[in-house]
């Protein structure tokens, strides 16, 4: 490197110490660099580390299409003035010598010019007496095709938002809560995601009035319940899979026909638990449908019976130890 000093007038002298890391041993020497700096502030820069004011520190590592070069910049003291950092996907990394030639000149000298380092540039008339450096920097550049043209990439594509809560309108078939082998019911709900993986959902419906039936007498029966439940969601860009645990609170009425007394055990509240699980699918615009079943306990689970003529209790109906409930659905996003 060159060996004059400040040459008489008030200008800084930097040292330089340029390394390149394994994959980058094709990438410009530290002599080329140098001379490639001082062309473009034209005047000699680099003096040797013993009689430098600054020592600029200059690292490049990467692969092909992946370059990163960081430039530090010190004092005689060790502490650091600043640092620049330059990203590149260049193929080749002898591309970025004309940016980490500017990178260093405008560490030296903030007013250096952007012309390529080919034609000398004439001296500054002010030289500032001390580094003005932006602490951090971050430069990236373009990647570029084999014939030097930037090449063209499309935009990212972002990913489609979550809606911020569905409204559900469902047909329900139940197994096991009522008399019956399927008995139909509908539920509206409300579904609000709490973040993209959790979904809070409540709601309420109720069952068509099922038919009991003894040897000399039944009972009617219809059920009105509540649900509320959280789901956790598996979320593509058209389909999302729910796993939900809930609890459906709810209301029994019975009437008996065809005997004299009735008696029903137990209150008429009810509540079931249970896991679930959903799959929606986009129809389009804000259109959903959605298919889903329901396993369900009964925590409080109510017996039906009659006396007959010598009171002995005849039993019309009792829900399952387990029941469940299938649905498909209608949803309604909301952005």
């Amino acid at each position: 490197m060159p060996a004059s000093a400040r040459a008489g007038n008030d200008e800084p002298t930097y040292a330089l110490s340029w390394s390149r890391g394994e994959g980058a041993r094709q990438c410009i020497s530290s002599h080329a660099l140098a001379k490639a700096v001082e062309a473009r502030l034209g005047r000699s820069v680099f003096v040797s580390p013993a009689d430098a004011e600054y020592m600029l520190e200059a690292r490049i590592e990467g692969t092909p299409s992946q370059w990163s070069a960081t430039i530090s910049l010190q004092d005689r003291e060790g502490r650091r003035v600043g640092q620049r950092d330059l990203t590149s996907t260049e193929r080749d990394c002898r591309a970025l010598d004309q940016s980490l030639s500017l990178m260093l000149a405008l560490a030296i000298d903030p007013n250096a010019t952007l012309a390529a380092a080919n034609p000398p540039v004439a001296p500054p008339t002010s030289v500032p007496t001390a580094p003005s450096w932006i602490e951090s920097t971050r430069v990236i550049i373009p990647p570029r095709t084999l014939d030097g043209r930037a090449e063209s990439r499309p935009p990212p594509v972002e990913p489609p938002r979550a809606p911020a809560a569905y409204a559900e309108g469902s047909l329900r078939l139940s197994f096991g809560m009522l008399p019956g082998t399927a008995v139909p019911g509908v539920e509206v709900a409300a579904m609000i995601p709490l973040q993209e993986s959790w979904i809070v959902r409540a709601g309420a419906g109720g069952w068509m009035p099922a038919q009991g039936e003894g040897a000399d007498g039944g009972v009617f029966i219809s059920q009105f319940s509540a649900a509320l439940g959280v789901c956790g969601r598996i979320r593509g860009t058209a389909a999302f899979l729910l796993f939900c645990a809930g609890v459906e609170p709810g209301l029994l009425a019975a009437s008996g026909y065809g005997f004299n007394r009735t008696i029903e055990v137990d209150r008429r509240f009810t509540l079931m638990a249970g896991p679930g699980a959903k799959v929606g699918i986009h129809l389009g615009g804000p259109i959903w449908a959605q298919l889903g079943g329901d396993l369900l306990v009964p925590i409080i689970r109510h017996q039906f019976y009659y006396l007959n003529a010598d009171n002995t209790p005849v039993g019309v109906f009792r829900s399952a130890a387990i029941t469940g409930a299938a649905s498909v659905a209608v949803l309604l996003a909301f952005p």
